[in-house]
């Protein structure tokens, strides 16, 4: 009896101290390693030029029992991941492609020291450059130009997931009152209107609320929303701008998207004339009765400029005789265009708009809805395809 007693108090004692001692924290230090480097030539000083921490296949460092992979650029990307040489030691640099880290016990946080930093995962949530979660592997991908000094994995001890970082700046509740912040601030939005999502160059959305719009950077992930929802969710960000689209979200050091939900809105167009374009910064609008030549949209004598950024092809072998009705987002062009309409559709101003634009023809053209979205299968209903209309029933 005594003999059963003392082996259930030694596996008591054990299972206490498992509890209680959670695995140290890891740290993996790429400034402190001793590994190649790449730099870029400086003439000056004599140096030339050396690509030796190039990763050109999975990079992979175990320690302490934490494994981190890196992976070379994605094909098709211009820079490759590399270990960069800096005045503090090498240092990670990704722009495409994954970062795995991955452990025998569930790991609770992985905070990353980064001067910049653009990663995404499916798998628990990222705020402040931490990760939160309980998993024993994390696959984070790389969005854009990523620099990381160090990286610290913690363990739970039990799988307690730690406390996402409060967020102490301003909050506000409208698109308005978010582009006059000069700092960090939370955006609550309610039932914004989605107008429109580009997918040309990453995914951006343009959203409307009861004050104003704006577009949302790309480094968002906003996966699966589309146009014609009502957005409604939590976002840290700042605001600025990107290249001529003045009022815009960006993201920014404690950018975190909370609290997602969506429902079914439908897409309105603002009707203005020509010198309100600038009183509709990144919004959804329609200049009708247009005639249009030389990329630009004329109506009773006042001009504006016609920009295909998201190559839709739309402007292409346009009718000069005619009349349009031009749907868009505005966008500054500065001295040389002034403001300028980004189209996303093009129609004649009557009935017999379906079937009347004609463009050079590919049959392996992608084919767009009547929103600007690229879609893989034609369904009932007007789509455009090499810059003409057709119709599916």
């Amino acid at each position: 009896m005594n003999k059963i007693l003392r082996y259930s108090f030694i596996c008591l004692l054990a299972m206490m101290s498992t509890a209680i001692f959670a695995k140290d924290d890891v740290v993996i230090d790429f400034n402190s390693m001793d590994i190649p480097t790449s730099w870029s030539a400086n003439e000056e000083q004599g140096i030339e030029a050396s690509n030796a921490g190039d990763i050109n296949a999975d990079w992979t460092k175990t320690i302490d029992g934490v494994t981190i992979t890196v992976s070379p650029k994605e094909e098709g990307k211009t820079n490759p991941n590399r270990f960069w040489s800096t005045a503090n030691g090498p240092q990670l640099r990704c722009y495409s492609g994954t970062i795995t880290i991955s452990a025998s016990e569930a790991m609770s946080s992985i905070k990353f020291v980064a001067p910049k930093f653009d990663l995404k995962t499916d798998n628990g949530t990222i705020a402040s450059k931490i990760w939160t979660g309980e998993s024993t592997e994390v696959v984070f991908t790389v969005n854009s130009n990523t620099q990381i000094n160090s990286i610290t994995v913690s363990f739970g001890g039990g799988g307690d997931t730690p406390p996402t970082p409060s967020f102490d700046g301003p909050t506000v509740s409208n698109i308005a009152a978010f582009l006059e912040c000069t700092e960090e601030a939370k955006l609550q939005l309610s039932d914004a209107l989605v107008t429109y999502v580009n997918d040309y160059n990453g995914l951006q959305l343009f959203v409307r609320d009861n004050t104003g719009a704006m577009v949302i950077d790309n480094k968002m992930d906003f996966t699966g929303i589309k146009t014609g929802d009502l957005l409604t969710c939590d976002i840290i960000g700042k605001a600025g701008s990107i290249s001529g689209f003045k009022n815009a979200f960006l993201k920014s050091d404690n950018s975190s998207i909370e609290n997602l939900s969506t429902s079914t809105g439908e897409v309105t167009y603002k009707e203005i004339s020509i010198d309100e374009a600038g009183d509709f910064m990144c919004d959804a609008i329609v200049l009708k009765n247009a005639t249009i030549a030389d990329k630009k949209a004329s109506v009773d004598g006042d001009e504006i400029a016609l920009y295909d950024r998201f190559k839709l092809g739309l402007l292409d072998e346009l009718d000069e005789s005619a009349t349009y009705n031009v749907y868009g987002l505005i966008y500054d062009g500065g001295t040389q265009y002034g403001m300028e309409i980004v189209v996303v559709n093009i129609e004649l101003a009557d009935d017999s708009g379906v079937n009347a634009l004609t463009i050079n023809k590919n049959s392996n053209a992608p084919v767009y809805n009547m929103a600007g979205q690229r879609v893989s299968k034609a369904v009932k209903g007007v789509y455009i395809q090499n810059g003409k209309k057709f119709v599916v029933k």
